[in-house]
């Protein structure tokens, strides 16, 4: 993979910063089709097209802090804080969510649909410690996929459903891991001491982008599924994070902001 689009950040950047931005972005996801960014705003759900026109609302809640694309492009799945975190599913066409996981003293952090549609994985403290499990929205059934004494944050699954990529807090950082569904294992990618976040698979699912900064500034990097040809495809002195990849693998999109900021802005950088 090599960077060859490098007018992108730029271009999209301005656009972006004269609509003063986003406070407090959370998440950024790509639809299906191409058409909508995803993203978590000011604690709730909202669509705009990669243009940077037609912004809307669809939630309000105030406290929502995940959300990620249902494999339609109509519906998403999201993550609200109430009493406990819970899992809900709207539509971008409006109406009332619904709720699809809500458990008394269960946090649910995290909700990622497999592209089958049937399955959602989830990361939550149902067996007392956070950890990876997989929720069957046909059956109501749990499978539980780890059982770590670390922290593990940002989960994602390949197209195909058979590997997840996350990161898990090993020793005093943040790497990035990837586990097989079928046996369980795990493989740690970035055996570092530098923070690295949010691993998003490519289309494809050959590729992972996600943010790091062992370059000393938050950039976007891009490796293999399992760690091979590691590159960077910013390079500039803001927080680039969030990375999502356009259906067409072409771009990566991300959230950037200058330190102390309080505003995003949403980027675009070639991949190919």
């Amino acid at each position: 993979m090599r960077k060859i689009l490098l007018l992108g950040f730029w271009a999209v950047s301005a656009v972006f910063s004269a609509q003063a931005g986003y406070i407090e972005l959370k998440t950024l996801d790509w639809s299906p089709d191409g058409k909508w960014w995803l993203i978590v705003q000011r604690g709730d759900v909202y669509v705009i097209s990669p243009g940077g026109e037609d912004l809307q609302r669809l939630t309000d809640e105030g406290d929502v802090i995940w959300a990620r694309f249902a494999p339609d492009g109509e519906h998403f799945y999201y993550v609200a804080e109430e009493a406990d975190r819970v899992v809900k599913r709207g539509s971008l066409s409006g109406g009332e969510p619904e709720v699809v996981l809500q458990e008394e003293g269960v946090d649910f952090s995290y909700a990622v649909p497999f592209r089958d549609g049937r399955r959602l994985l989830v990361i939550c403290n149902k067996g007392g410690q956070a950890d990876l499990w997989i929720y069957d929205l046909e059956t109501a059934e749990f499978t539980r996929l780890t059982n770590t004494p670390w922290p593990e944050e940002t989960p994602d699954v390949s197209p195909n459903g058979e590997l997840i990529a996350f990161v898990g807090l090993w020793g005093e950082s943040w790497d990035v891991f990837v586990l097989k569904v079928e046996n369980r294992d795990i493989s740690h990618l970035t055996e570092d001491l530098v923070f690295d976040w949010g691993p998003r698979f490519s289309p494809d699912g050959e590729w992972i982008a996600f943010e790091s900064v062992r370059s000393g500034n938050s950039e976007i990097w891009v490796m293999r599924w399992n760690g091979e040809k590691l590159t960077f495809i910013t390079h500039d002195p803001w927080r680039n994070a969030f990375p999502a990849w356009s259906p067409d693998m072409e771009k990566v999109a991300f959230g950037t902001r200058l330190d102390g900021e309080t505003d995003w802005i949403i980027a675009t950088e070639g991949t190919y």
